[in-house]
């Protein structure tokens, strides 16, 4: 990643990290590809005893999702760095991926364009950190009711829900959203051939984890603030923030950006997008 920008706001640092668009030229699958950025802020007057523990199922916020031509490739550069990694392994029908953690401990996933039985070895190309073209895949967010949150999504945000896979294994069901027009190439969404699709996506996706029972705990809930080391979602629009006012009484509106909260409390920013 390369750092685009660091701003200081009320004595705290922000950092924006994205992919660097310099390939796009060479790599069709970058050229289209929208600007995603991950917003990493430092606060020195918030003391922490403890890393974050990631893995806690009370924490709403779960991981973000780097998407990588050949995952082999990729597992075999993070060593080298120093960083740990866990070994690839393929979920059956849904993906081949590995995690590693960042020096804060939030999980990071590496996610492979084709399933593992279906990929072609690829040459490395040292020109990328992990050795081929690298995309800013996904974020994921555990949610109780996921049928609430993907109408909130879809009515109040222009979401549109592309993908939909049945973990049953592991008791959890996936939802993956979309801010783009490309259509899946299959209409029904629960198909496993959308989801090799699904990881050749040059966009960001939202992921949302429904893990089974826990819409039929009494007084549950996930810890969907700032604890877990989650601040929230930035959506960039032209028009959303006069389209949503009236909509919802979900909105808290900041100048130049509003804040809305969604069904399970998690922040969506929604800034002006200025193309000037």
């Amino acid at each position: 990643m390369t750092l685009h920008k660091r701003l200081a706001i009320d004595e705290r640092e922000h950092l924006f990290l994205g992919f660097n668009a310099s390939m796009r030229e060479q790599y069709p699958m970058l050229a289209k590809s929208p600007h995603c950025l991950l917003q990493l802020v430092f606060d020195p007057a918030r003391e922490f005893n403890n890393r974050v523990e990631q893995g806690a199922r009370a924490f709403g916020y779960w991981k973000i999702a780097l998407s990588v031509a050949d995952l082999k490739i990729a597992h075999g550069k993070l060593p080298a760095k120093g960083v740990p990694v866990n070994d690839p392994f393929q979920v059956p029908d849904v993906a081949y991926l590995c995690h590693f953690e960042d020096p804060d401990g939030y999980c990071i996933e590496l996610i492979q364009h084709r399933f593992e039985q279906n990929q072609t070895d690829l040459a490395p190309d040292d020109r990328f950190a992990l050795g081929t073209p690298t995309s800013f895949s996904l974020i994921t967010c555990r949610v109780r009711d996921p049928q609430q949150s993907i109408a909130f999504y879809e009515n109040h945000l222009g979401l549109r829900l592309v993908s939909k896979q049945t973990v049953a294994h592991r008791g959890f069901t996936l939802y993956f959203l979309s801010c783009d027009a490309d259509s899946p190439p299959c209409s029904d969404i629960e198909d496993i051939g959308i989801r090799e699709w699904l990881w050749q996506r040059p966009y960001a996706l939202l992921e949302l984890q429904h893990v089974w029972g826990t819409e039929n705990e009494p007084d549950g809930y996930y810890d969907s603030d700032q604890t877990s080391g989650f601040r929230s979602f930035g959506l960039l629009s032209e028009t959303l923030a006069t389209s949503i006012h009236g909509r919802t009484n979900h909105a808290v509106f900041n100048c130049p950006s509003m804040v809305i909260k969604d069904p399970d409390g998690y922040s969506v920013e929604v800034l002006k997008l200025d193309r000037n």
